[in-house]
């Protein structure tokens, strides 16, 4: 099985809207899935000026470490991996060392960005339903 997400073209620039359908592939058939879902969400992210990200974050507490993610969404002038090294700095209160953002050193936690990567409105929307939110991390 294979989803398929696709964006539909045109000759002529638009920027006013945005076409697009998820497509489930299986080895008997194909199925048409979120195809008004997708193209209302990113009609509506475009018209914000919205983006969407998916951040992996690696907690320190002592010797044990987890990886843990969260969703982002950012202002499309802003560079997503900015934003959130940007929320993490605050959080930590001072400029990270060797990209370890300390949280206190009396109780040895920190945090670390693993990845930033992008999401579509779609995926966004879906995600974050079941992760929180890079805000609930820095309370920002």
């Amino acid at each position: 099985m294979v989803t398929i997400t696709a964006a539909f073209t045109c000759s002529k620039s638009r920027t006013d809207e945005f076409g697009g359908m998820t497509i489930l592939v299986t080895k008997d058939t194909h199925y048409y899935q979120d195809g008004c879902q997708f193209s209302r969400l990113m009609n509506e992210a475009h018209k914000a000026g919205i983006q969407y990200a998916l951040c992996k974050v690696t907690h320190y507490h002592g010797e044990s470490s987890y990886v843990a993610s969260y969703v982002l969404s950012c202002d499309v002038a802003d560079s997503a991996q900015e934003v959130v090294n940007r929320r993490l700095k605050a959080c930590a209160g001072k400029e990270p060392e060797d990209g370890i953002y300390i949280l206190s050193e009396e109780d040895n936690t920190s945090l670390s960005v693993e990845l930033v990567t992008e999401l579509s409105p779609l995926d966004y929307d879906k995600l974050s339903k079941l992760l929180p939110s890079l805000d609930t991390l820095c309370g920002a």
